[in-house]
Formats: structure tokens, C-alpha cells, sequence
């Protein structure tokens, strides 16, 4: 048997110029919940006796953000950088038209999105009988490939980054 778990457009960019660490941003399946008082608690004892809970997982001054998306990074400083508050906007409106849920990655020199929507749009079925039909299965390509390439315009805008 197989099971599918991630279906959708998936790109790859050379940024030109390696990054040390990396950044992980993920979308949630569920938005997180507000933290409560226990959650309060047990992170504070965590912290006095030491313990990491979450070693790499970091989060913005978005509160909106945080809750849709958990990001990872072994290099705050480049996390931060890269997290500015237009980029955050561009990938909530870009994930908003994704009809899916929208990651990224930013290790060495390449930056990975990918939109788990579902959806095999670059495979066109063989019982396409019309050009309607034909057209609506290149748009659906289309649409896939400008919501990753709006993500990319906003990583390309961050050239002293990369």
C-alpha cells in the first residue's frame, strides 16, 4: 500500500551564497492555541532546571504568525533577518491563496518552498477531452507556480542576506 503525504508544487533556488545554520518555517495543521497558565509554569521550571523543550523552535513579535506557522533555527540572528515584517505578510497572503499548507526552508545555499495542497497540478489526466478542459489544467499550473514565485520575489528582495 502507499500513502501520500505530501502532493504539490515543490521548488528549489540557488541563492548563490552559503548560509551558515538554517531556518524551517512550517505551517500548521491546527493553529496553535493561546498558551495557558501550565504552560507558563512548566516552561519557566524547564528553564530553571535547565532543560531545553524546544531547542531550535523560535518565534517573531507576530502573535499571528507564531500561531500559524512553527519556525526552527540553529541561527537566530539569520532567522530574524530573514523573518522581516513584509515577509511574514507575503508568506501568510501567499499561503492565504495556496489552499494548502505552505513551507520553507533556507539551508546552505538554497531556499525550498513548498505548498502541500493536494493537488499534482503538473500532471495532466489522459481523459482531458476539450481544450476547456486543457486550458484549466494550465492555469492550475500557472496559479501553483505564481504563488511559490511571489514567496521567491520576496526572498530575492533580501540580496545582502545571500
Amino acid at each position: 500500500t502507499y500513502r501520500t503525504v505530501f502532493q504539490g508544487p515543490l521548488m528549489t533556488i540557488e541563492l548563490g551564497q552559503k548560509m551558515e545554520g538554517y531556518v524551517k518555517i512550517k505551517e500548521r495543521k491546527t493553529p496553535r492555541k493561546e498558551k495557558g497558565f501550565f504552560s507558563d509554569v512548566f516552561g519557566g521550571a524547564a528553564d530553571v532546571l535547565g532543560v531545553k523543550t524546544s531547542d531550535d523552535t523560535i518565534e517573531v513579535e507576530s502573535v499571528e504568525f507564531n500561531n500559524q506557522f512553527e519556525i526552527k533555527s540553529n541561527n537566530q540572528q539569520m532567522a530574524f533577518y530573514i523573518l522581516s515584517p513584509d515577509f511574514m505578510e507575503s508568506i501568510v497572503q501567499a499561503d492565504a491563496l495556496a489552499q494548502g499548507y505552505t513551507n520553507l526552508l533556507f539551508k546552505g545555499t538554497n531556499a525550498v518552498v513548498t505548498i502541500n495542497n493536494g493537488k499534482d497540478s503538473l500532471e495532466i489526466k489522459r481523459t482531458i477531452s476539450s481544450k476547456n478542459q486543457l486550458e484549466k489544467s494550465r492555469q492550475r499550473i500557472r496559479d501553483d507556480l505564481s504563488r511559490v514565485l511571489a514567496i521567491y520575489d520576496k526572498v530575492l528582495e533580501k540580496e545582502q542576506l545571500f
